[in-house]
């Protein structure tokens, strides 16, 4: 396993009053488990002219595959696009000009219109768009409600609403262009000892994908997935896996939620929502697991009504994917090498 080591975060109060448990109230199903094609998906080195120095997360833009690198390592060109595996165009710069950016991301619809990135220069939000013919980039700038602050990713951006996953108090909220009215949605419960941020932030940490009917939330801590129906925001799917379980936590006296990042396990790190399914990325393993050779991790196919319909079990430790087709791309953290390489593979 080993998500993206930028999927760890620093915790800088250490001292801790209690040890928690975390209680899931049981409205939700169980997922069958045992009545799936489960395939080796093998994965290897793709041939690319130009090899990108640290690779973070890929998604696809229509046919051109997008590779984002580690900004803390890359500052410059960091956005790599590719088109069969030849580099096209490469831009991105980390810095406070008009269209620099501190904290880009890609989100992994892999639709044109679900690839937003994020400038804090000046806190706005663009759109990336790549011409097919030349391989121009034109960045566009969106127009946000000036309440939302703390915007994780945006997950729709259309003429009737805007929907964004919040670094806050909540888990998403919901823009109506008519009525100008924001909604806020938690899909939690509530615990009283700890501040909402800190939930959402650290016990309720989640991937988040969407297609035109549906949100689906993959939990980082939590063997669970929910799956949110776009038309009134309600919870359409709560699905809990086989031997369901999640990380204990210690809570400080200023409700910080505190985890040993060693030892605890990482479940969902990644998800795709496609037309009529998503994929998500299961590690079930810890750090120390990953570092140790132990390697767990797995695609599940899953549709709307929370059917697994395929896993697959991936030869190497993949940190981020994108599908094309039958096609995938991925990033795979080489344990002996200690350095990530992009790989690709056929899903069967």
């Amino acid at each position: 396993m080993k998500t993206n080591y930028l999927l760890f975060f620093l915790l800088f109060v250490v001292t801790c009053n209690n040890t928690s448990t975390l209680h899931i109230p049981f409205d939700g199903e169980y997922v069958d488990d045992a009545q799936f094609d489960t395939v080796e998906l093998m994965l290897k080195p793709c041939l690319l002219d130009t090899i990108p120095l640290v690779p973070y997360q890929c998604c696809f833009l229509d046919s051109l595959f997008i590779v984002s690198e580690q900004i803390d390592k890359v500052r410059e060109n960091f956005f790599k696009v590719y088109s069969k595996n030849k580099l096209v165009s490469q831009f991105g710069e980390i810095g406070n000009g008009p269209n620099d950016f501190q904290l880009p991301f890609l989100n992994s619809s892999g639709k044109v219109e679900h690839n937003f990135f994020y400038s804090t220069s000046e806190g706005k939000y663009c759109k990336i768009s790549i011409d097919s013919a030349d391989y121009q980039v034109k960045i566009q700038n969106l127009m946000m409600p000036i309440q939302f602050v703390l915007v994780n990713g945006v997950l729709q951006y259309n003429d009737s609403a805007i929907v964004i996953t919040q670094t806050g108090d909540y888990q998403l909220q919901r823009y109506d262009r008519k009525t100008q009215h924001i909604d806020n949605y938690n899909y939690y419960e509530v615990n009283s000892d700890i501040p909402n941020f800190n939930m959402t932030m650290q016990l309720y940490k989640s991937s988040c994908s969407s297609n035109n009917d549906f949100v689906v939330l993959a939990y980082s801590h939590l063997k669970l997935i929910d799956i949110i129906s776009l038309s009134d925001m309600s919870l359409h799917k709560r699905l809990f896996f086989h031997n369901f379980d999640n990380n204990d936590y210690n809570v400080d006296n200023r409700g910080n939620i505190i985890y040993d990042y060693d030892n605890i396990t990482y479940y969902f790190t990644s998800v795709i929502a496609a037309e009529d399914k998503f994929y998500v990325l299961v590690q079930d393993c810890s750090k120390k697991d990953i570092m140790s050779g132990k390697i767990t991790n797995s695609i599940y196919v899953i549709d709307y009504d929370g059917v697994i319909l395929k896993q697959y079990k991936p030869n190497a430790l993949v940190t981020s994917f994108a599908i094309k087709g039958d096609e995938i791309y991925a990033i795979v953290y080489d344990l002996e090498q200690q350095e990530k390489i992009i790989c690709k593979g056929i899903l069967y």
